[in-house]
């Protein structure tokens, strides 16, 4: 899956890394601008559809598969 420099930037450092992971390891984060949260939250989403879909175009029928990390929730 090919991301832009944009979607890594608002979905992997952006809600990813500093939204996600500060919850899972029980750490505080700092107060994000709604706009930019917003932003984040549409990019993670928007990948997420992208890998979601390059997975089944791959996957054989009743193939199991296993996501393993938050980036890809």
């Amino acid at each position: 899956v090919w991301l832009t420099q944009r979607q890594i930037k608002d979905y992997y450092n952006g809600y990813s890394n500093s939204v996600l992971w500060p919850i899972f390891h029980s750490l505080s984060r700092r107060t994000i601008p709604s706009s930019e949260y917003a932003r984040w939250w549409q990019a993670y989403k928007r990948v997420n559809e992208k890998f979601a879909e390059a997975t089944l175009n791959r996957a054989e029928t009743k193939t199991r598969i296993w996501i393993h990390d938050y980036q890809l929730l």
